[in-house]
């Protein structure tokens, strides 16, 4: 599992850039970009990494209203990939930055 603690990520799906905050096994994390800001929370299960994401939009984003729960594969290094999850959430793969 790498480690995802202060590190940043561009998405190759909505071209936001991502900032994540790992302690222990939860994951914080602000996307900014494209007139949209969202937050999320995340779960980290250490044994195949992937990560349980909940996430919103805040209330200055284009895409205010928009929220929901994805499952995001952060086992290999410098690349997260987005298993499945909510239509709304417009992300693909995230590459480290």
């Amino acid at each position: 599992m790498q480690n995802l603690n202060a590190t940043k990520w561009k998405c190759n799906g909505d071209g936001m850039t991502y900032n994540f905050t790992q302690l222990g096994n939860d994951l914080y994390v602000v996307g900014v970009g494209n007139n949209c800001y969202n937050v999320g929370f995340g779960t980290i299960n250490p044994n195949d990494a992937t990560i349980l994401f909940k996430w919103a939009d805040t209330p200055n984003s284009a895409g205010m209203g928009n929220h929901g729960i994805c499952f995001l594969d952060a086992s290999q290094n410098n690349v997260i990939t987005k298993k499945n999850g909510s239509p709304t959430f417009g992300i693909g793969n995230f590459t480290k930055i």
